[in-house]
């Protein structure tokens, strides 16, 4: 059986600092097509992460070691790619398409995250 809690609190705090990085890249392959690739990233500092660990309990019955979660500050790095064209399909009309996957496996991300857009030039 298990057993959930649910504490409720009104805890007001400041977002952690964060320091934010974009590079990128687009390689023209001819006049109407190109492909684009991109790194996306941010160091966040002395933020509250959730963290799983196991918990010794003692007792008269003896010990036991139980799974737990616990909120801990740190610091971490959250890395991001993009990869994807963009094509000149018509006079005026632009087609990009992306793929966005994580890198660093840190931070709260897709796997991997689709982006179609259309621009018109008017």
């Amino acid at each position: 059986m298990r057993i959930l809690f649910a504490v409720l609190c009104d805890i007001k705090a400041d977002l952690p600092d964060q320091f934010l990085y974009v590079a990128g890249s687009d390689l023209a392959v001819n006049d109407r097509f190109s492909i684009v690739f991109d790194l996306l990233g941010q160091r966040v500092l002395n933020s509250p992460r959730l963290s799983k660990y196991t918990l010794t309990a003692q007792g008269a019955a003896g010990s036991a070691n139980l799974p737990d979660i616990r909120f801990a500050n740190d610091s971490y790095w959250a890395t991001n790619g993009s990869l994807g064209f963009k094509a000149n399909v018509a006079t005026k009309v632009l087609v990009n398409f992306n793929m966005r996957f994580d890198i660093g496996g840190q931070g709260l991300s897709d796997r991997i995250a689709p982006l179609v857009g259309v621009e018109w030039a008017f």
